[in-house]
Formats: C-alpha cells, structure tokens, sequence
C-alpha cells in the first residue's frame, strides 16, 4: 500500500474530472427539460456522449496511472478494477446514445456495466476476508430486491427478467463491499463508499428509467450521476492503496 495520504494523479484526476462531470450534468438536465418539450437534438445526444465518456476516461487515466506508477508490475486486483472501469466506458457510451430503456442500447449498457461489476467483484474478493458473510448479507439484501421489483414486474415488462439479472450483480457486489473495512481498514473504507455510491447510483435509474417522470426526475438524475462519478472514481483510487 501507498504511503501518500492523496497521490498527486488522484488530485490531478479531480481537478479534471469535476469540471468534465459537472459539465455532463448541466448538459443531461438540459437535455431532460428539452425531451419534455419534445426539442431533444442528435447534437446535444452527441455532446452529453463525449462529455460522459471524457469524464470516465479521466478516471480510467488515473487507474492506469496508479497501477503503473506505483507497483511496476500490475497486480490482478488494479487489472481488474481497470477492465471494470472501461466496461464502464462503454456501458456510458452505450447509454447516452440510447433513446428508450428497453432499448438495445440500453440493453448493451446494462450488459457493459454488468461485466463491470462482475469484475469489481472478482477484485473485491481477491482482497477480502469475508467471503461467506457477503453470501449471507447478499441473501437478505437481494430478497428485499426481488420482493421491490415484483411489485413492478408489470411496469417492467420484457426488462423484468434483465432487471433480477443485473440486481442480482450488484446487490452481491455492494454485499461484499460492506465487509471491506473489516477486512482492511481503513482502506476498505474506499471500496466500501465506492459499492454504496454505485448502488444508489443504479437504483436511482432505475427510478428515472422505468416509471414515469415526475417534477424530481431532474434532480434524482443530478444525484445519480454525481454517485455515479464519485463511485468510479473511488475504484480508481483504490488502485493507489491496494497491491
């Protein structure tokens, strides 16, 4: 592990990423009161795309940078934080150009993010010591999950089966972040906020994407996406503090 509190391309990457991201954010809500109006652009779907993918290739960056600069030798746990965050890249590209949530868009994001999770996982357990007691957090968790989503299963439609699939990744890889600050601290404690953050972030769009929009679809979008940019970038800092 690093000795350095905050390594220098961690700040390098929010002094980057903050304005990128909240330029994103500014474009996607405009984006959003346009759609409402009917007054949406291919020229404004495109500029949200790059601005996006700007901001997530920023965090990829910085993964890279600490993977190289400070091991030498790649470790399995930043490889695979690394393949993550670039299913991530594509998961946001994939989304940004897609027009409807049952979608093949927004179908190819979800299996981009999906692969991303899977492999947040893989180097979660590489590192963690509580194995079995994520299995038995991710029981209780994904049975409220399914208990929720049973209730829509009719406003889901052909995306309910996609929608258990995919919770099913994410709830288990938030279920093995929570172990993490008993397994390493306080390092886990990165790893910890990261699965927390991403999974508000996903719930949250799940909100926006498959029930109807209301006067807060704005402003959950604004906080989904700023837990979304935050939960990324703190896997990529967990490359600095986990060989």
């Amino acid at each position: 592990m690093m000795t350095s509190p905050v390594p220098v391309p961690v700040i390098v990457m929010y002094a980057l990423l903050v304005p990128c991201a909240a330029a994103f954010i500014c474009v996607k809500c405009r984006m959003m009161r346009n759609a409402a109006n009917g007054n949406t652009t291919d020229r404004t779907v495109v500029t949200a795309t790059i601005l996006k993918g700007l901001s997530t290739w920023i965090i990829v960056c910085a993964a890279l940078v600490g993977t190289l600069g400070a091991f030498g030798q790649p470790s399995v746990f930043s490889v695979l934080i690394i393949a993550g965050l670039i299913m991530g890249l594509s998961g946001d590209i994939a989304i940004s150009l897609s027009r409807k949530p049952d979608g093949h868009g927004f179908l190819s994001g979800i299996f981009f993010f999906g692969l991303g999770h899977l492999c947040y996982i893989a180097a979660l357990v590489i590192v963690s010591g509580q194995v079995l007691v994520s299995a038995f957090v991710f029981a209780v968790i994904y049975a409220i999950y399914v208990i929720v989503f049973l209730r829509h299963r009719a406003t889901l439609g052909r995306m309910f089966v996609t929608v258990l699939a995919y919770g099913a990744i994410i709830v288990y890889m938030l279920s093995i972040a929570l172990t993490m600050p008993f397994t390493v601290f306080p390092y886990g404690l990165i790893l910890l906020f990261a699965g927390v953050l991403f999974s508000v972030s996903d719930a949250l769009l799940a909100r926006n994407s498959f029930f109807a929009s209301d006067a807060s679809a704005i402003k959950r979008e604004v906080v989904l996406l700023i837990c979304y940019f935050l939960a990324q970038s703190l896997f990529a800092v967990s490359v600095f503090y986990f060989a």
